[in-house]
């Protein structure tokens, strides 16, 4: 009786982890965010887009001479698996997710657009100089993506992600939220606290930022010399040096 009484337990606890187990995979197929099937057929109004981003696809992936789903770095396999998620696995996902969220076709058609942005930058970085490639970039600014959408689409505040989990593909993506001013700015206040020197260079792209009055009072106390180069230009790094608050500036 015992073991009989323990087979039925057995048993039954089988056949409800199976149930669990199908309940999950039929979940996971209705959830927009991981399914890997297109649930609906795309109308011939994206079909296009999702063509543009394909073609971009397959200019980088043809990089190495082959068109095998692999951007091949070098022979190097840890990079070449980074880039390859990145330009290709995460993108082809991407499209899957965008077609089967619930938004209208003008939507899913600004995110089909963006996709094919990011990609197409790899693909001019990638041909004016290889050797400088950072995959780890890459690999967060589609990451990121994913994320970003998710912030925009559940009306999430993007502005406390980015302050809480900045990286550079947050700042990558940055085009995904410019009309968002309070994200914009502390993306920009980021990238001025991590990378003055490089940020020294784009301050007209953030001229109007809080964060551009921040990098000019840092850029005096360590070379004063290209304040006051800037301070005697008619650009709009001059105005930037003019309304400084700063009493070094």
């Amino acid at each position: 009786m015992v073991v009989i009484m323990g087979f039925f337990f057995i048993s039954n606890t089988l056949f409800a982890n199976g149930f669990d187990d199908k309940k999950d995979k039929e979940k996971k197929e209705k959830d927009p965010w991981t399914s890997t099937k297109i649930w609906e057929p795309i109308p011939i109004t994206r079909q296009g887009f999702h063509s543009y981003v394909d073609k971009s696809q397959s200019e980088a992936d043809e990089f190495d001479g082959f068109l095998d789903s692999l951007i091949l770095l070098e022979n190097k396999s840890s990079r070449t698996k980074k880039l390859t998620e990145a330009i290709i696995t995460i993108p082809n996902q991407t499209q899957v997710i965008i077609e089967n969220l619930p938004l209208d076709n003008r939507d899913k058609l600004l995110y089909l657009k963006e996709l094919n942005v990011n990609i197409k930058k790899f693909v001019t970085d990638f041909t004016a100089n290889r050797n400088e490639i950072d995959e780890d970039y890459y690999l967060l600014m589609s990451k990121e993506f994913v994320e970003i959408m998710r912030l925009e689409i559940e009306q999430k505040d993007i502005a406390e992600y980015a302050d809480k989990n900045f990286n550079l593909g947050i700042y990558a993506n940055l085009p995904m939220y410019a009309e968002n001013q309070a994200a914009v700015g502390v993306v920009y206040k980021h990238m001025v606290d991590t990378y003055p020197d490089k940020m020294l260079y784009k301050l007209r792209e953030f001229a109007g930022t809080e964060a551009a009055d921040k990098l000019i009072a840092n850029t005096a106390k360590k070379s004063p010399n290209i304040i006051l180069t800037y301070a005697k230009s008619t650009s709009v790094e001059r105005d930037i040096v003019m309304r400084s608050k700063d009493p070094l500036v």
